[in-house]
């Protein structure tokens, strides 16, 4: 979460769970086990086992008095970060953050490495400090183990950091898989859409933690 200079640090939010460095069952490093479990649709447990904080209201609220700008949360992104968005247009922010940087078509991904972003996404989750919801981590968890889900990414779509336009079809696609799959409607928590377009740098179809 990145806070205007002008106004004090505040606690973001964290995870909590499992050791980050291995997966408890082999001591396997847990990037190294995250790429094996690719092929066999499951989750290493110190993925699974992660508690995510962030539920939204009850957080801001629990760290701001009143909400400071906070990029991504209640400002417009790039150049016109000094536009503030309404209190009443935060959740809707999010999904049109996502809508509009949906750009680009096919080739697309292989779908062992569009479903390696997905891993890539909980792995960089769990680091704790993004504002990825408990809800939608655990979604992430339900679509990473499912066949149905294979997110269309653009192979050539990289942009600025080479991360929000591909990072913005797997997210759609994820929303459309909870809607489709498990006749969810999507929902999305103050900065979520910005948080599920950053994390994971998609850069020239190769795939990189940050």
């Amino acid at each position: 979460m990145t806070v205007d200079a002008q106004d004090q640090a505040v606690e973001t939010p964290t995870s909590k769970g499992g050791d980050l460095e291995s997966d408890p069952a082999d001591k396997t490093p847990l990037l190294t086990s995250a790429l094996r479990a690719i092929d066999t649709l499951t989750v290493p447990a110190a993925l699974a086992n992660h508690q995510v904080e962030y539920d939204g209201e009850n957080f801001l609220k629990k760290n701001f008095k009143e909400l400071p700008r906070v990029y991504g949360l209640n400002t417009l992104p790039g150049h016109r970060v000094s536009e503030t968005v309404a209190p009443s247009d935060l959740v809707k922010f999010q999904f049109n953050l996502i809508a509009n940087h949906r750009l680009g078509s096919g080739p697309y991904l292989d779908d062992k490495t569009a479903r390696a972003v997905t891993y890539a996404k909980l792995f960089a989750a769990t680091s704790g400090h993004t504002l990825i919801s408990k809800s939608m981590y655990e979604g992430m968890l339900r679509a990473a183990t499912s066949p149905a889900f294979r997110p269309h990414i653009p192979q050539h779509a990289s942009y600025s950091a080479g991360d929000v336009i591909p990072a913005a079809h797997w997210a759609q696609d994820l929303l459309d898989w909870g809607k489709n799959e498990e006749k969810k409607d999507p929902q999305l928590l103050p900065g979520e859409g910005m948080a599920d377009r950053k994390s994971t740098r998609l850069n020239s179809s190769h795939l990189v933690i940050s």
